[in-house]
C-alpha cells in the first residue's frame, strides 16, 4: 500500500494498523526531534516540522482512501481536522463498513 497516494482504497483493519503505526513512529520522531533540539535548535525544530508534515499527509491520504471504500465523499477527510470534532469524525469513519457498491 502507497501511504502518500490519494488514489485506491483502505478497508478497516488496513485504515487502524496504519493509524497506529502512523502514531507510534510520529511520537518516536517527535521524541527524537526533542532531543536534537536540546543539541542545535534549527536542526531540531525543522525534523519536528517534517515529522508533522509527513505524518499528516500519509494519515490524510489513509483517510481519504477509507472515505472512498465506505462510499462517501473523500473530502470528509478535511472534517478530521476541525479541533474536538475531528477525532470523532475519524473514529467514525475508521468505524463505517465498506460499502458493497463500491467494491463492486
Amino acid at each position: 500500500m502507497k501511504y502518500f497516494e490519494f488514489s485506491g482504497k483502505v478497508q478497516r483493519s488496513e485504515f487502524w494498523a496504519t493509524s497506529i503505526i502512523l502514531f507510534v513512529l510520529f511520537f518516536i520522531c517527535i521524541v527524537s526531534a526533542t532531543a536534537i533540539t536540546a543539541f542545535n535548535m534549527f536542526i531540531g525544530i525543522i525534523a519536528v516540522l517534517a515529522t508533522i508534515v509527513a505524518s499528516a499527509w500519509a494519515q490524510m491520504a489513509v483517510i481519504a482512501k477509507r472515505c472512498r471504500d465506505a462510499g462517501i465523499n473523500p473530502w470528509w477527510t478535511a472534517a478530521c481536522y476541525i479541533p474536538y470534532l475531528g477525532f470523532i469524525i475519524w473514529i467514525v469513519i475508521g468505524c463505517l463498513s465498506t460499502d458493497k457498491e463500491v467494491q463492486a
